[in-house]
């Protein structure tokens, strides 16, 4: 399986007041989900 690049896109009006965003990704066969935490302007 081949991984798939996203961008996540945070609203300027959103930048100054936010540090990081988190993002839920669920695998579908385990049905478990992973949080991970992204800094804004993170790559």
């Amino acid at each position: 399986m081949t991984k798939k690049q996203t961008t996540v896109v945070v609203p300027d009006n959103v930048k100054g007041k936010w540090k990081a965003v988190k993002i839920a990704v669920t695998d579908k066969t385990t049905k478990k989900d992973t949080i991970y935490t992204v800094n804004i302007g993170a790559r």
